[in-house]
């Protein structure tokens, strides 16, 4: 059974959902609190904590920012205090946590299978990928974006001996 056959995921539009995306039929699916009528304070705030904003699209993959990023992002802050280390630090790992998502939408993309969408939230990031329903096709998904942070951590290796070895010689 496919998620969008299951009960929970066929909303008449009336909210939930996740920020205003559409299912892959264009429909808009509702999501957790999503059942039509009026729904009162507590459907309110569900619809509100499902707000997304976009930053992009790139190679043909929409990038969305979830609102909770905005509130560990002041959590951060508030435990460090607003430095330009905090700041980097938190735009390095948002950067790396993209990138290992575009992995694995390339990935998907790569064995023919359909991927266009990113959600990033506090807890990472969230590639929309629709691979073929077959095992190597799958592997290749999952596998992509851990090869990207293998990549990147070589990159990192690399640059930082570069960097050593200038300091040694000089």
């Amino acid at each position: 059974m496919a998620y969008d056959d299951r009960d929970y995921y066929r909303g008449d539009g009336a909210g939930g959902g996740f920020g205003g995306w559409d299912g892959p039929d264009g429909s808009s699916r509702g999501g957790f609190g999503a059942s039509g009528g009026g729904g009162g304070w507590f459907h309110t705030v569900l619809r509100w904590l499902n707000m997304t904003f976009p930053l992009g699209t790139y190679a043909g993959i929409a990038v969305r920012l979830h609102i909770t990023f905005f509130f560990a992002l002041l959590f951060f802050l508030g435990v460090f205090g607003l430095t330009f280390h905090t700041l980097q630090i938190t735009a390095l790992l948002f950067l790396c946590v993209l990138l290992h998502e575009f992995g694995h939408c390339f990935g998907c993309r790569a064995v023919g299978g359909h991927a266009d969408r990113i959600l990033m939230w506090p807890l990472g990031g969230l590639a929309m990928c629709a691979p073929p329903r077959r095992p190597w096709p799958e592997f290749v998904t999952v596998a992509a974006g851990p090869m990207v942070n293998l990549l990147l951590g070589a990159a990192t290796r690399w640059r930082a001996r570069g960097e050593a070895d200038r300091k040694s010689v000089g």
